[in-house]
């Protein structure tokens, strides 16, 4: 009976995988553990995380919503601030 390339490279996989597989965990505990904590969000995103078009949201900035300063030049927003500028400025989210 002949061997298939499956069956010799399934031992050698699973030894792979077996070794790698805390290494993957905590790739994957961390890089959720970064998504979880991230608060800067771009135009589009936070229009999404205020449940806004985006219309309503570059409306927003008309009234003064400021990005935050970053080196990539990019329109950042922080979550916890849009909040409070909300809150200090009662923007309607159907403006």
């Amino acid at each position: 009976m002949s061997t298939t390339i499956e069956e010799l490279v399934k031992p050698l996989f699973d030894q792979w995988l077996e070794e790698k597989l805390p290494e993957i965990r905590t790739e994957i505990r961390n890089d959720l553990g970064a998504k979880a904590q991230q608060t800067l969000f771009n135009q589009t995103e936070m229009a999404e995380k205020q449940n806004v078009s985006v219309t309503t949201f570059v409306k927003w900035r008309k009234k003064g919503l400021k990005p935050e300063p970053n080196p990539t030049g990019k329109l950042l927003f922080d979550l916890n601030k849009v909040n409070e500028w909300l809150e200090k400025n009662s923007c309607s989210k159907t403006i």
